[in-house]
């Protein structure tokens, strides 16, 4: 991967952008996708980073998301200089040419704004989707997106699958089109675990999504450490690779206010994310999994997110920082009604700005 700055990036500063994960559209039909655009909207003209929109299948959690290029496409017709980016496609479940030839396309209508994060994907009955090996998922990801990147550079390429290159056959060298505007596509390899997966992230010398699910900022601090002592072993600028985290956030003019209007959906998200493990023979019933969640939303919602007001916040951007985080891609998607989230953005700009006056160029620090 050429070490290449995003020119949205560039300069050392602390960058955000907004985040789409978790929704469910279910309950708002007549909605369509209004939040997401004016998100973009309002991302584009108050200079945050990138929007990410992501991939999901056959669950009402995320159900606006089954495509991202599709819904990317749709933002690069309404903004003008955000970044346009998968978070993530699930790159085992499909061929490498359509990942190449879908996005390329996005790289035109924004005129190269797109990037994207390459998820191995979880779920076994998703894999229906495509010809990858559940088991192998991780290793897929990487051979996957390798052969993207190469299609992306112009080829000609192998296009058979992964799998298939082992064995007799003759080679299948195919050159995808339309061109990218981009040289080189910026590519996040997206992991919520494993020091593992950093550590040959960094040796790629991909960039790095990830959340602060079932970890800590300790954690994290030396999964970064890890994560750039790998690119520098592997010819690497160690600081050129992104480490973008993606948490939930809501702020608001008062901590009452935003934690009244929170409690509820937050604590359903979590409800959701019990759920499934409900088949497990120790899944708890319906009241356990709201005890539960009511437990782990006091938690979340003091560890986890960026919640309360811009000032209130601004200590938490603080540790993700000196965790050794470059973006903080900012989910708010997860519940709270859309006007509430588009009456929120002001106050994360707000945030934003505090940001870059204590922690950007010429700030002292």
């Amino acid at each position: 991967m050429t070490d290449r700055p995003d020119p949205r990036t560039a300069g050392g500063e602390p960058s955000f952008s907004l985040f789409f994960f978790s929704d469910d559209r279910e309950r708002s039909k007549e909605a369509g996708y209004h939040l997401v655009l004016e998100a973009a909207k309002f991302a584009d003209a108050e200079g945050f980073d990138s929007i990410w929109v992501p991939e999901r299948h056959f669950n009402k959690f995320g159900a606006p998301y089954p495509n991202p290029a599709v819904l990317a496409a749709g933002i690069a017709t309404v903004t003008e200089r955000v970044g346009i980016r998968a978070g993530s496609v699930v790159v085992p479940l499909h061929h490498p040419v359509r990942i190449a030839e879908e996005w390329a396309m996005v790289d035109n209508l924004s005129r190269g704004r797109v990037g994207i994060a390459a998820a191995s994907g979880w779920s076994p009955g998703d894999f229906f989707l495509s010809d990858a090996d559940y088991g192998r998922r991780r290793e897929e990801t990487f051979e996957r997106i390798d052969t993207v990147r190469a299609l992306w550079r112009g080829g000609p390429v192998d296009v058979r699958t992964p799998g298939a290159r082992e064995g007799a056959g003759e080679q299948l060298l195919r050159t995808t089109y339309p061109r990218p505007v981009q040289p080189e596509l910026p590519t996040w390899i997206a992991t919520v675990g494993t020091r593992e997966t950093w550590v040959r992230a960094g040796e790629c010398g991909y960039h790095v999504l990830t959340a602060l699910v079932a970890t800590t900022l300790d954690d994290i601090a030396g999964h970064v450490r890890a994560y750039r002592e790998a690119r520098a072993r592997s010819g690497h600028a160690p600081e050129a690779g992104r480490v973008t985290m993606m948490i939930h956030t809501f702020l608001g003019p008062s901590e009452t206010e935003v934690r009244a209007t929170v409690h509820e959906p937050l604590v359903q998200y979590i409800e959701t994310h019990i759920s499934q493990a409900s088949g497990h023979p120790n899944a708890p019933d319906a009241a356990g999994k709201r005890s539960l969640a009511e437990f782990a939303f006091e938690r979340y919602y003091t560890h986890n997110g960026l919640f309360g007001t811009p000032e209130t916040a601004l200590p938490v951007v603080d540790r993700l920082l000196a965790a050794g985080v470059d973006e903080i891609a900012c989910l708010i998607d997860f519940g709270v009604e859309d006007e509430a989230v588009l009456q929120g953005l002001p106050y994360i700009g707000m945030l934003r700005k505090s940001a870059l006056e204590r922690h950007g160029e010429g700030s002292g620090d």
